[in-house]
């Protein structure tokens, strides 16, 4: 009767905390129009029609005459310069054929979708583009406004952004068909050229996502309280430790799988971009959770049942050495100390995984050594050491795992310096933390550090091996045309 009663309060607080985290979350969402400045953006893009068409008027001679090495030349220099500024492009045909190209930021096949397009708006593999079309003698001029990029996804270099010029926020649409909901932009001769599709944002207000935040939070805490409790029911143990790993195994599918709280993806620490390694490690604010779901675990299980926890071990070195690889390797986020000013909110969420990952470890390691320490003398307690390591190794080998040396150092390390600790001094606890901590930084420092330096050769490798196989699927359709003057050229021979 008293876990009856017990329970349902737990679960009417859960409830309760659930329904204010999502009362404060419907409140944050506003739905805002967006505003199109109309006017605005027509006189934009009549001012950028104009310059595009002097700078071809400025270069008509050389389209006239064919002159297309002194426009690769003029490309670098000036020409180069205020295309590059207004986020231009120039394409000259030569009885359709490509002969001048003032940039690669179009792929040969789509320029040749481009050329042959009817429409004076068009959509790239990444971008839309307004196309202006010019005439000399022979030769066909394609004038190419950037009007917006678009990228499956994003990083440090690649940008979802419409050209700064139109000053219309990133999320802005285009559809090169008139649309009844979007704004109708016209050309100089009053014929449709695109549509502007206004979008309907969510807009966040800071005080209502964060106490949103902390309500789900304090409901997911609470709700485990509840499953623990639960699971406390049977009183066999074996029952209620499987119903208790099944229930809170499915509680985080469940979060992971369909992004409950939802608002927490509006934080930072869950962008992808931040840092991302797999479908199971999606973003850092997920990998802080599993963290945290696992050191609960970890600390039930042994209180539970101790003997699992000795299992668990030989899986956290590996997991841990992983983690640190993955943290440095594969993620955006600044974990250089030495450079104070890098470091962000985003850095001291990582290193407090890392934090998770070093106690989630010393916990473990504590209780194997005690329970060994407990039940074995000093000698069984070395040699049963000795094999694990060597088991280990030869299980690495075997799947073909290289685990980095420094980790297998460490975990050594740390058990032979606990059980020492746990032959010679009374106050255990306190000499453990001390101990510990002081390996937690000196390895933390080693680690990131050598991680850091192995990454950036890894891109600086990379960015060398992508320079030296780098072709110009267009370069090399113009050296037909240039080999005849390269061999009839009297300084090259």
């Amino acid at each position: 009767m008293k876990n009856f009663k017990s329970l349902s309060i737990l679960l009417i607080v859960s409830i309760a905390l659930l329904s204010i985290a999502y009362f404060f979350e419907f409140k944050n969402d506003k739905i805002v129009n967006q505003v199109i400045d109309v006017d605005g953006f027509r006189k934009t893009l009549s001012e950028k029609q104009e310059k595009l068409q002097a700078l071809v008027a400025e270069n008509e001679n050389l389209f006239k005459n064919k002159e297309f090495s002194k426009l690769f030349e003029f490309k670098s220099l000036k020409l180069g310069k205020e295309l590059e500024n207004e986020q231009f492009i120039l394409l000259a045909f030569e009885n359709d054929s490509l002969r001048f190209w003032s940039n690669n930021f179009i792929s040969y096949s789509e320029i040749k979708n481009i050329y042959k397009s009817k429409n004076d708006f068009v959509k790239t593999g990444n971008s839309w583009l307004i196309k202006q079309s010019y005439k000399f003698n022979e030769v066909d001029v394609l004038g190419l406004i950037i009007v917006k990029t678009e990228y499956s996804y994003e990083n440090e270099f690649l940008a979802n952004a419409v050209n700064s010029s139109f000053k219309l926020p990133a999320y802005t649409d285009f559809s090169n068909v008139p649309e009844t909901e979007g704004y109708i932009i016209t050309n100089n001769n009053g014929e449709f050229l695109l549509s502007i599709i206004p979008e309907f944002r969510l807009k966040n207000s800071s005080i209502n996502l964060l106490l949103s935040v902390l309500f789900y939070v304090a409901f997911l805490i609470s709700f485990v309280i509840f499953i623990r409790n639960l699971s406390k029911v049977f009183r066999r143990k074996s029952i209620h430790i499987f119903l208790f790993l099944l229930l809170m195994l499915l509680l985080r599918f469940l979060l992971f799988y369909f992004k409950i709280p939802a608002i927490f993806y509006n934080l930072e620490i869950f962008d992808p971009k931040l840092f991302a390694t797999s479908v199971f490690l999606p973003n850092l604010g997920d990998f802080l959770i599993n963290e945290i779901f696992i050191f609960y675990l970890i600390i039930v299980l042994y209180k539970e049942l101790a003997d699992i926890v000795q299992i668990i071990k030989f899986k956290l070195i590996r997991y841990k050495n992983i983690s640190f690889f993955v943290l440095v390797f594969d993620s955006s986020i600044s974990l250089e100390l030495n450079n104070i000013l890098s470091i962000n909110f985003s850095s001291i969420v990582a290193y407090v995984v890392i934090s998770l990952l070093f106690l989630i470890l010393a916990f473990s390691t504590k209780w194997i050594v005690e329970i060994i320490s407990n039940n074995s003398n000093k000698k069984s307690f070395y040699v049963s050491l000795i094999i694990s390591v060597f088991i280990f190794f030869l299980a690495s080998i075997i799947s073909h795992y290289v685990i980095g040396l420094l980790s297998v150092v460490l975990a050594v390390a740390v058990l032979i310096l606990f059980r020492i600790i746990f032959d010679k001094y009374e106050n255990k606890w306190y000499s453990y933390v001390f101990y510990f901590i002081t390996i937690f930084v000196l390895y933390t420092v080693i680690i990131i550090t050598v991680s850091s330096e192995n990454k950036e050769k890894s891109v600086r490798k990379l960015l060398v091996t992508n320079l030296a196989n780098e072709r110009d699927p267009i370069a090399e359709l113009q050296m037909a045309d240039f080999e005849k003057n390269i061999l009839d050229d009297k300084k090259i021979i």
